[in-house]
């Protein structure tokens, strides 16, 4: 009797809990659902406050009128429906992640798509989503990057022609290279405030930039439309804009901007990251579209193209990858190019990169190609149309070229190219410290017999 009694009460005291606690709670989710519908924000109304209340003080008096072992089963009850609650929600995330890269399925594992394959479905898609129902269902920005991402590992995809088929491939890879063009352009245009989708814009523009054809198309414009080199340059300025403006708001405790109406962005360091990769490779486009191409790196640095490598550079210049491309880039922009590097210099270019081979002492890279770029700069060509020697060793001295050099020599002590440049410049701008020594090796040196 004891025992059927105590079960009874505990049938009782988990009836209880579930028609006070589980019932109400559904009625007011219900509620609040509806009101969630018919407007556009959800507002708690002071009559939903008042049954909150009234349910938990019911819960509290339930709790209070049964013992603890009474009320274990509806505890334990409840706890269950908790956890499965929470194991379905987690499915139904995983299964979302699943179909989405079951989505993009086709765009990497089918080998029988190409190139003008994507294009078609990256212009559809963008026309109208509900018209692709192989990508239906994602964010139209992410459809966009998925399709740039897919048409650049196809294009690194294609392999050496044989001589006969030689003619056949250039036009094949010609078209291809159009097709890679003006989807990049294209997502740009559609895209130019997100940095996600400008990223993998500029990523393809410069892995198709290395060809004449395309470095050409990059400085004209079509249609009376702004010239890409333009919008690629614009975009990297914005980005950085905002990137700042971001930072300067967390530290104010203010606001934050958004690229979307009626909402607040959230700063995130993946979002700076990202920032940053951005303008890694719109350095990456810019050294490629100059390189060995004098009349193009003229271009670029007519538009700004030097203020926006240095830009990105100062601002990230603990970014090691960026900083080490940004270099690269004003390596070739100012290789031999007199008048880019008098540009170079006036606007404050040996003092920027000195600072920068100072704050990431560790890369060899940046340090090679910061070394280079000084080398190239102060090396006495026989023509004084950059700067007088004399006044542009004082601005080297002045910018920390001894410190940068002394600094690159000490943390790559068996780099003879960064050994080699950096004894130069110490010995012609009258170095009176100690210079760092050498513990590398000398390539070996084939000499060849000249025959008479």
């Amino acid at each position: 009797m004891d025992l059927k009694r105590r079960n009874g009460k505990a049938g009782q005291a988990m009836v209880r809990i579930l028609l006070i606690a589980v019932v109400p709670m559904l009625a007011i989710r219900r509620q609040w659902h509806k009101q969630q519908k018919s407007q556009d924000s959800l507002e708690i109304k002071d009559e939903d406050v008042g049954n909150l209340k009234i349910m938990m003080q019911s819960i509290i008096l339930a709790l209070k009128s049964i013992t603890w072992k009474e009320a274990l089963p509806s505890i334990i009850l409840l706890s269950v429906l908790g956890i499965m609650t929470i194991l379905v929600v987690i499915g139904h995330v995983f299964k979302s992640r699943i179909d989405q890269h079951e989505m993009y399925d086709f765009l990497y594992q089918d080998k029988s798509v190409t190139l003008h394959d994507i294009m078609d479905e990256l212009d559809s898609y963008l026309q109208n989503p509900q018209a692709s129902p192989k990508l239906f269902g994602d964010s139209t920005r992410r459809v966009a990057v998925q399709c740039l991402s897919a048409m650049s590992k196809r294009y690194n995809a294609k392999k050496t022609p044989s001589k006969k088929t030689r003619t056949d491939f250039k036009t094949k890879s010609f078209q291809d290279e159009q097709l890679c063009f003006d989807a990049a352009l294209l997502v740009l245009q559609k895209f130019p405030l997100d940095d996600e989708a400008v990223a993998a814009s500029l990523s393809l523009f410069a892995l198709v930039a290395k060809t004449e054809i395309m470095s050409s198309l990059m400085l004209q414009s079509s249609s009376n439309k702004q010239i890409p080199l333009k919008r690629c340059l614009k975009a990297m300025t914005e980005s950085l804009e905002r990137t700042k403006s971001t930072t300067a708001a967390i530290k104010s405790n203010t606001k934050l901007p958004s690229t979307e109406p009626n909402k607040q962005a959230k700063y995130t360091e993946y979002q700076e990251r990202l920032a940053a990769e951005l303008q890694r490779k719109g350095c990456l486009l810019l050294g490629a579209l100059a390189d060995d191409r004098p009349g193009v790196a003229a271009e670029v640095v007519s538009e700004g193209g030097l203020d926006t490598i240095m830009e990105a550079m100062d601002w990230f210049r603990l970014h090691q990858d960026l900083c080490n491309w940004a270099l690269w880039s004003l390596f070739v922009l100012c290789y031999n190019h007199v008048k880019n590097k008098h540009l170079l210099i006036q606007q404050g270019g040996l003092e920027r990169i000195c600072r920068v081979m100072k704050d990431i002492p560790e890369s060899m890279e940046v340090q090679r190609h910061g070394v280079a770029i000084l080398f190239d700069v102060l090396r006495d060509s026989g023509s004084n149309e950059v700067q007088g020697v004399a006044k542009l060793r004082v601005i080297a001295l002045n910018a920390g070229l001894h410190d940068a050099l002394v600094v690159a020599m000490t943390h790559h002590s068996k780099n003879v190219e960064i050994h080699m440049m950096s004894r130069q410049m110490l010995a012609a701008t009258g170095y009176q410290g100690v210079v760092p020594v050498f513990n590398g090796k000398l390539p070996l040196q084939q000499s060849k017999k000249i025959q008479t």
